[in-house]
């Protein structure tokens, strides 16, 4: 960039805390994924990208600006929706990765029928013994 009077100056940094971004959000089938990152001016306009495609905001897509926080919220997130993100304003990019993981749901569901037939085999087991004890 140059100065009012010709000079090269160095490009003003877009983004601030760069060192605190986390770049890479994993999430699992049907959560929410959030992406965030800060920028120096509170009216720094930003633009999120996947792998190189403009995203606005839709059901899927919340582009959200909140003092100079800025996030992009991935809602219910599947398969499809892991990949490379990226975060640019006047011409400065950050760049984030989603990975998604198994279902939430699927696990807990087969957790809980582990956990409750541990608990009958073990109330079979108190009932039994009590039985031959009385």
């Amino acid at each position: 960039m140059c100065d009012y009077r010709g000079f090269l100056t160095e490009a003003e940094d877009m983004f601030i805390n760069k060192d605190k971004v986390q770049k890479e959000v994993k999430a699992a089938l049907s959560e929410n994924a959030t992406l965030s990152c800060e920028v120096a001016q509170e009216k720094t306009n930003v633009k999120w990208y996947k792998e190189g495609k403009l995203i606005t905001s839709s059901k899927k897509f919340k582009v959200e600006s909140e003092g100079k926080s800025r996030h992009l919220v991935v809602g219910q997130v599947e398969k499809k929706d892991a990949g490379e993100y990226t975060c640019e304003a006047a011409g400065q990019k950050l760049t984030f990765k989603i990975i998604v993981t198994g279902g939430r749901y699927v696990a807990s569901r087969h957790r809980k029928v582990h956990e409750f037939a541990l608990l009958q085999g073990k109330m079979n087991h108190s009932l039994g013994s009590r039985v031959c004890v009385a």
